[in-house]
């Protein structure tokens, strides 16, 4: 690509070439995803502070005319920084956590809770509608957050749910989500799975050539009341976190769309007319309209990868309107469109507070143990530097801590060593019967939880504020479930901490969500699986 050419590039062009291909010089702006990589540009542009609309060209004169500029004679020290950001996030969270506290609902039983603003998620669904055309359907993914409360708060926006397997799937339609809003993914799908989908309508993205001929047979020549697609990988390269990219040459999801496998592709969709939709990849949606010189293909699923910021502050990483300005050009209008959004809509909504239970000072260390660790934060603890969370530190009175902030090591609750939820963290000294926040745990924290060491998961509380300003922060509570420890029933037989349990539960008002809250069906912990008011699933399918 000659100089000229390459710096007349927009930058935001360029930085996605270099990110799709890991090539500067060949194939900028070829084969890319743009509903995938194009937040991912947004996001690099506003840490740089630059401005993606201007050339590279531009952007190299401005860095050069910066050079010449003397640097400024005083800086501001990393610390001061560092723990103005602290009591900033701290103040976001401060009226809710004093509520909690002041309420006694943490205690021996119920150490550590999970508390979710309604209001806050709310805000952000609404602005993903907002953001777009109003024919486009978001569909929530359920893996981010499970909980059937949640889930229902959204429900009045005109939302649907994204999910990952039948569980979910029946979770959704349970919910009293329309089959045609619920859309089904997974790399794995067995012929009874396909055949229960097929029946109940949902919106069906097929992953593999196995599963169309699987489809195929089932259909025995019928036409399926169901709508049918399929996952196109375009193979565009990770995003910035490999774990969770989806269209690299390797990756387990879709089939690839590559010069080589063009043509079979095509054929597929000849072969197979109840074929109506695509799965992440938008130019091949065109593309197979063309081929076949027919409107087969009616759906296009851009899925979801905006990522969000995990440092406490409301403020998102990208606003939905950016985002939506970013992808009228890319996605026509000749398509129904589907989004699949997830951590993005979820994570800010959510804070994990627990009870610290001990210090300990070792070799000029200090050491916190919470009651929460890997058996909820797999991701924070196993890959901290890709997941890394932020906390804040109340005293015995939910009062936010001010102090000076000192090195401290944050451990969980679980037997084995790694279980660390962050080292070295700076915080004010944290002492036994303090509480810690973690933030931003709305998306994959509280879907993620396991049963190691038999450790039960916690409450979940959802909060609105109803318009006033942190007046009353806890204008309606509501839980998912009330006890970590597997009592039969607080009804009946002695159990220390019955007494608390039962007390706690009676202070709480009916959930507006569901003014029909039974507070005995919250009692079982098996039935924290979704949410105030639990979904009548088998058993066993979530965190029982």
């Amino acid at each position: 690509m000659a100089t000229d050419s390459l710096f007349s590039y927009k930058f935001s062009d360029y930085v996605q070439g270099a990110q799709s291909q890991h090539d500067v010089a060949a194939k900028v702006y070829t084969y890319f995803d743009a509903t995938t990589l194009y937040p991912n540009v947004l996001q690099i542009c506003k840490q740089l502070s630059l401005d993606p609309n201007m050339t590279v060209q531009a952007l190299v004169a401005q860095h050069l005319e910066g050079l010449a500029v003397p640097p400024k004679q005083a800086t501001i020290p990393t610390q001061t920084i560092s723990h103005a950001q602290y009591l900033q996030r701290g103040h976001v969270v401060h009226a809710i956590v004093h509520e909690i506290v002041s309420r006694h609902l943490l205690h021996d039983a119920n150490p550590v809770v999970d508390l979710f603003s309604i209001d806050a998620f709310v805000a952000r669904v609404s602005s993903l509608k907002d953001a777009f055309p109003p024919s486009w359907l978001h569909a929530l993914a359920i893996k981010a957050n499970p909980l059937s409360g949640i889930l229902l708060a959204a429900k009045p926006l005109g939302v649907g749910l994204e999910t990952a397997s039948i569980a979910e799937a029946t979770h959704a339609l349970n919910l009293g989500f329309a089959p045609r809003s619920v859309i089904v993914d997974s790399p794995c799908k067995t012929t009874d799975d396909l055949k229960a989908l097929l029946q109940l309508g949902c919106y069906l993205n097929l992953d593999n050539v196995d599963e169309i001929h699987k489809v195929h047979s089932l259909l025995a020549g019928t036409v399926p009341d169901a709508l049918l697609g399929l996952r196109i990988n375009p193979v565009v390269g990770g995003g910035a976190i490999a774990a969770s990219s989806t269209a690299t040459a390797t990756s387990k999801f879709g089939v690839p769309w590559t010069a080589a496998t063009d043509a079979d592709l095509i054929a597929l969709y000849r072969d197979h007319a109840w074929l109506q939709g695509v799965h992440r990849a938008v130019a091949f949606a065109k593309q197979i309209n063309q081929a076949l010189g027919r409107h087969q293909i009616q759906v296009v699923d851009i899925g979801g990868g905006v990522p969000t910021v995990y440092n406490g502050m409301a403020e998102e990483a990208v606003e939905f309107a950016d985002y939506a300005a970013l992808l009228q050009a890319s996605v026509p209008g000749e398509f129904r469109v589907v989004t699949e959004f997830g951590r993005s809509v979820f994570a800010k909504a959510g804070i994990t507070l627990s009870r610290v239970e001990t210090v300990k000072r070792m070799n000029g260390q200090n050491i916190a143990v919470v009651h929460c660790g890997a058996n909820q934060f797999l991701r924070p603890v196993y890959l901290p530097t890709t997941w890394p969370h932020v906390f804040s530190v109340f005293d015995a009175h939910g009062v936010l801590k001010t102090g000076n902030l000192v090195p401290q090591d944050i451990a969980g609750p679980l037997c084995f060593s790694g279980d660390v939820l962050a080292r070295d963290v700076h915080l004010p000294q944290i002492e036994a019967g303090d509480y810690l926040v973690m933030h931003d745990t709305g998306a994959y924290n509280m879907a993620m939880y396991s049963k190691f060491n038999s450790i039960q998961a916690p409450a979940v509380y959802a909060y609105r504020n109803h318009g006033k300003l942190m007046e009353s922060a806890l204008t309606t509570l509501i839980t998912s479930a009330c006890a970590r420890k597997q009592w039969d029933s607080v009804e009946s037989g002695p159990h220390e901490g019955n007494d608390a349990m039962r007390s706690s539960l009676a202070t709480f008002p009916h959930s507006v969500i569901d003014d029909q809250l039974d507070i005995k069906s919250l009692t079982n912990v098996s039935t924290i699986v979704s949410a105030f008011k639990p979904s009548p699933l088998p058993s066993g399918l979530y965190l029982q």
